[in-house]
């Protein structure tokens, strides 16, 4: 019996790992989920599907759009919530999507980013819709991100889930990264390889190493 619940507790996530985990984030507002199914009008226009979850669009009281991602429920998007946090309570850069906050109580794991009205530069891509000036610029910006996250942060943080599906667009086009759920965090200058405990990124866009 004393087994039973040994394992139990250290298995399953408890309220108070997921808040202590959170702590890097208190840059960030933590809504309540009556604010939230006001700010999404209970989840009812969603503009995208993935994966980790589904994104709804939304408007904050401030009348900004935002895209409220609402992640799978805890136990499959409990660690891609988590490592989100992680990362993005440590990034800043123009071409890095901005967060304004997130929602995490009981079987919920949801965040609030700032809504790119152009969509994904994967849609783009298939619709024709980007000249070839276009598609340098936005090249460059992707490039500018990586280069921020691989060199500039005060800890390296490798991406590892490049694709045109993660790279989302701005009313003009301007491309910002997104989605960082398989990304993970080193120390700047560590010396020691860097080993993943599983295979992330996305068959077709991975390198072949």
């Amino acid at each position: 019996m004393c087994l039973l619940f040994f394992l139990y507790i250290t298995q399953k996530p408890s309220r108070a790992t997921t808040q202590t985990s959170l702590a890097v984030a208190t840059r960030f507002r933590r809504f309540t989920y009556d604010e939230i199914m006001k700010v999404s009008h209970k989840f009812r226009e969603g503009i995208g599907r993935g994966g980790g979850g589904i994104v709804y669009k939304g408007i904050l009281p401030d009348t900004r759009e935002v895209a409220i991602k609402r992640l799978n429920e805890v136990g499959q998007g409990e660690a891609e919530f988590l490592a989100e946090m992680n990362i993005i309570g440590k990034i800043n850069h123009i071409n890095l999507i901005e967060t304004y906050g997130y929602y995490a109580e009981g079987k919920h794991r949801i965040l609030i980013y700032e809504l790119m009205q152009s969509g994904s530069l994967a849609k783009n891509l298939s619709a024709n819709q980007l000249d070839w000036r276009k598609r340098f610029e936005i090249a460059i910006g992707v490039a500018k991100g990586l280069a921020y996250l691989h060199e500039e942060c005060l800890e390296w943080v490798l991406y590892c889930d490049v694709k045109p599906q993660n790279v989302l667009l701005d009313a003009d086009y301007n491309p910002k990264m997104a989605y960082f759920g398989l990304s993970k965090l080193f120390n700047k200058g560590a010396t020691e390889n860097f080993i993943f405990s599983k295979i992330r990124g996305t068959r077709g866009y991975m390198a072949p190493k």
